[in-house]
């Protein structure tokens, strides 16, 4: 043998050198070499394994994803059960072949322990003489990731070894994790944001009045591992952190896939879909919210809520949505396979309403949803008897929030009150503690909230405020000389019931009134009054009180039922002067909201009903705006047997008002400018210059005749605007601009605002890249600077073209059938329903094209408005009718005693009662 041998051997003598037998043999022929004992300590330190840890992957096609997000085909989440690994090896004894093993981690302990985890299978890798081969690996069927005892879906971490043919030596492990999710994520609970209650409940818990969110829960079903660094994966969206969350945050941020229709109100825009990642203690299955942000607070109505399966999760399963019955609350979602949208529908009830006291029964109808259908309940009342509502507790002396019918008056001799059950129609009658003809009204006068509201008697001059178990009058508050008719409320947002009387003034043509009121802070010792002039006409005027404007303050409200010949088909008017946030008796002018509703010869009632089986489910409608102004003159001190030296205070506040500015005949050009103060804004009309004050709040603009142009440079802060081809709404803090007849518009935003387009019939084109959006047709043009959110509706029939150019190569563009959507260096553009979309480089280049296909005829995308000339009258529209007969009316007598029944009681209430 020659030093060659020995240096570069034979396949049988390098296994000499492994066995250490070389050297031997070497001195056995007496051949001497020249440092052989150092020679001999190298191939001993040779004998273990020629050839390095094997570095696997798992194959490209076989890591999934979501289309368009191309990091999420790379982050080892998936949904191939039978994956592809792809690997090297470097062997450092050229020629020789080597086995590769591959093992599934069986116990989770993340240490390869070969008599203990699965063996998937092994690959050999062929004699090379290339230090580094490739070998490939594909999962075979009886080694399916979901079918080898480790459960459905989850984290799997694999090892892969390598093993030398010759003489069966091991390498250390390589390990890889990859998360298996074959299940599509379920929708596990849609709630009401503000309150967290199931607004697929079939007993609402209480009154969802001023809704504006609605909160849709994913859930994932794959256990996420404790570990985060095998959580997570290895993608998340540049938004957020969230990673390998119940749902694709990107996806599931999209508010186009999304959709809630009313049944009598139709499509509700959704403004936003806010995404967060919830998925909790680990391990668990992931979690996700999205909340849904309405432009509106949702009217009373029957909704469906539609989730499309467009949303996917990270390993690119689409939704398992498939609704249970609606008996079971549609909830989880789901038919154990991806795919498949979710559809639940719920009734929304408690919104403020109004109702009227008929010889036929009650008429009620939500105060949003009066134009399109009311429902009434069969009279439990005499005729000669008072109708009145409140929050009456249950038999368990606890309120729901609902207002609930009841009445007064006379019957066999004695005063009693009638309760209705606003779920069976049943009426419980309990004789009153007052014996005397008085007007009822409700409040909460107590400090008692849970027990709901108590009820008050006013005879003219006096109130008798009961206890809550009508067992006792627990205050009398005298107004001697006082008189009107009652109305009771929370007129300064203190959570307190106050009390007030109206008295009409006639005037020719016009009517004015004295509006006497208590608050309940003072204890009702002290007695204001406050009076307001009105510019229509109408001499037997009821006050009502009603919040109808989200705020924590009833708003006044006065039924007229004199616009015309009365009539039982006729309906009456309603004149509500809505608070703002601003106590009543800080007001000076109002502007007040018109209703037409009801008859002119019934008797006017306020509340917040439930929409149920006696009173029939609200159907929706819209409300009916009335330019007409009131004005309401200082309160009076006035001090009728006062506790208290001086009168409640009230800090001053500056009062809101509303301009409105219009154009002329010819070619006008509107400059609205942020001014140097906040809310303080700065009109140029032609040139010539008028400050907008901080006090303003709603700025009506009109441009009248000609082709008349608007620009709007914003204050940086958030902001949003809306633009139509011939009138704009935008909103900046207080202040709402409202204008119409505008036809060329600029609007310059910043930060984080919104701007949504409409277009017109016919052919338009819309153009949007980083920072700039602009939307063109016949006769107008709508631009749109340095805002962050752009979303664009095309009308049905219009013929309009959408050119999208992305800023960078990172720009995410997705197309879900008739959306779609850029997200690109801090914005988002979303384009809905229009012909055809195309997809610039950020050369200019078309790189992608979208056909998008008409809506359905008859179905209109988004609810447009019409054109509107603000400040001109409109008609009402009046309202259809039905009748429910409430069957099972029963009346029982209370055995409760009447606290007010000794004869000196009943002498000193007669007294106070005849000097009314």
């Amino acid at each position: 043998m020659s030093w060659r041998d020995f240096f570069f051997p034979s396949t049988a003598n390098r296994r000499k050198v492994r066995r250490g037998t070389l050297g031997s043999s070497l001195r056995n022929r007496g051949r001497r070499v020249m440092n052989l004992e150092l020679l001999e300590q190298r191939a001993m330190f040779t004998a273990g394994p020629t050839f390095s840890v094997p570095t696997f992957v798992m194959d490209a096609a076989s890591d999934t994803g979501v289309t368009f997000q191309t990091p999420t085909f790379n982050d080892n989440i998936t949904n191939v059960t039978q994956p592809t690994l792809n690997g090297t090896v470097q062997d450092y004894t050229l020629g020789d072949s080597i086995t590769i093993n591959v093992y599934a981690d069986a116990n989770g302990d993340g240490v390869l322990e070969t008599g203990v985890d699965t063996l998937l299978g092994s690959v050999a890798v062929p004699d090379t003489t290339v230090n580094n081969a490739a070998w490939s690996f594909v999962t075979p069927p009886a080694a399916d990731l979901n079918q080898i005892g480790l459960g459905t879906d989850g984290l799997r971490t694999l090892f892969a070894t390598a093993t030398d043919n010759s003489d069966a030596t091991v390498s250390a492990a390589a390990t890889t994790p990859l998360f298996i999710d074959t299940n599509g994520p379920q929708i596990t609970a849609v709630t009401y944001h503000n309150s967290g209650q199931n607004v697929f409940s079939t007993l609402p818990s209480g009154p969802q009045s001023n809704v504006t969110q609605i909160d849709v829960e994913f859930t994932d079903a794959a256990i996420r591992p404790a570990d985060p660094t095998n959580f997570y994966g290895t993608y998340a969206p540049a938004q957020s952190t969230a990673k390998n969350s119940a749902v694709n945050q990107v996806l599931a941020a999209i508010p186009s896939n999304y959709q809630l229709v009313g049944a009598h109100g139709g499509i509700v825009p959704i403004s936003s879909a806010t995404f967060t990642d919830t998925t909790g203690a680990r391990p668990g299955p992931g979690k996700s919210l999205v909340t849904l942000t309405f432009a509106q607070p949702l009217p009373s109505d029957t909704y469906t809520l539609t989730v499309l399966d467009s949303i996917q999760n990270d390993a690119g399963n689409a939704l398992d949505g498939e609704p249970q019955s609606a008996a079971s609350g549609y909830l989880p979602s789901g038919n154990g396979f991806p795919g498949g949208s979710f559809s639940g529908s719920f009734a929304l009830q408690g919104g403020a309403s109004l109702a009227v006291q008929l010889t036929a029964g009650v008429q009620f109808g939500s105060l949003a949803n009066l134009s399109t259908g009311t429902s009434m309940v069969a009279p439990f009342y005499k005729p000669s008897d008072a109708v009145f509502a409140g929050n009456f507790p249950a038999s368990n002396g606890v309120a729901d929030g609902f207002s609930k019918l009841a009445a007064y008056g006379l019957s066999g001799g004695q005063f009693r009150f009638l309760f209705q059950n606003e779920l069976t129609g049943a009426v419980t009658s309990v004789v009153s503690p007052v014996q005397l003809p008085a007007m009822p009204v409700a409040g909460h006068f107590d400090t008692t909230a849970a027990n709901g509201d108590e009820i008050a008697l006013f005879t003219g001059s006096t109130w008798f405020l009961l206890s809550n178990d009508l067992q006792s009058v627990k205050q009398i508050v005298s107004w001697k000389s006082q008189s009107g008719l009652p109305v009771v409320g929370d007129f300064d947002g203190d959570g307190m019931t106050d009390i007030a009387s109206w008295q009409t003034v006639n005037q020719v043509g016009v009517q004015s009134g004295m509006l006497t009121i208590s608050y309940a802070s003072s204890g009702f010792s002290q007695i204001f009054q406050q009076p307001i002039s009105l510019s229509f006409p109408g001499a037997r005027a009821r006050p009502v009180a009603v919040n109808i404007d989200g705020d924590n303050i009833d708003d006044l409200g006065l039924w007229l039922p004199d616009s015309g010949v009365p009539s039982t088909t006729k309906p009456a008017d309603w004149y509500f002067l809505p608070s703002g946030g601003i106590p009543l008796s800080q007001h000076t002018t109002y502007n007040p909201i018109h209703y037409a509703f009801g008859s002119s010869v019934g008797l006017p009632l306020t509340g917040t009903f439930a929409a149920t089986t006696a009173t029939g489910v609200f159907p929706a409608a819209a409300l009916v705006a009335n330019p007409l102004s009131v004005s309401v003159t200082a309160p009076l001190g006035v001090s009728v047997g006062a506790k208290k030296p001086t009168p409640k205070p009230i800090a001053p506040t500056p009062t809101p008002v509303n301009m409105s500015v219009q154009g002329t005949a010819a070619n006008d050009s509107f400059q609205l400018i942020a001014g140097s103060s906040p809310n303080t804004w700065k009109l140029i009309v032609n040139g010539v210059a008028r400050t907008i004050t901080s006090t303003t709040r709603t700025l009506n603009l009109d441009g009248l005749a000609g082709t008349n142009a608007l620009t709007i440079t914003g204050t940086g802060k958030d902001e949003s605007a809306e633009l139509w081809p011939d009138h704009v709404v935008f909103k900046s803090g207080n202040l709402t601009l409202l204008a119409s007849h505008v036809s060329n518009v600029t609007v310059v935003g910043s930060g984080t605002d919104k701007v949504r387009f409409h277009d017109a019939p016919g052919a338009n084109a819309f153009v949007a890249r980083a920072g700039f959006a602009q939307l063109t047709g016949k006769g107008y043009s709508l631009t749109a600077q340095g805002y962050a959110t752009v979303q664009a509706f095309s009308m049905a029939g219009a013929a309009t073209v959408a050119d999208f150019y992305e800023a960078t190569a990172q720009a995410i563009v997705s197309n879900v059938g008739t959306v779609t959507t850029m997200t690109d260096k801090n914005i988002s553009v979303e384009a809905m329903y229009f012909s055809k979309v195309q997809i610039h480089s950020p050369n200019g280049a078309v790189i992608k094209t979208f056909l998008a296909p008409p809506p359905p005829t008859g179905v209109s995308p988004v609810k447009v408005l019409p054109a509107i000339r603000l400040g001109a009258p409109v008609t009402p529209t009046k309202p259809k009718s039905s009748l429910v007969a409430a069957a099972g009316l029963s009346v029982s007598s209370s055995s409760k005693s009447s606290v007010g029944s000794p004869a000196a009681v009943d002498a000193a209430m007669a007294s106070l009662y005849k000097t009314a």
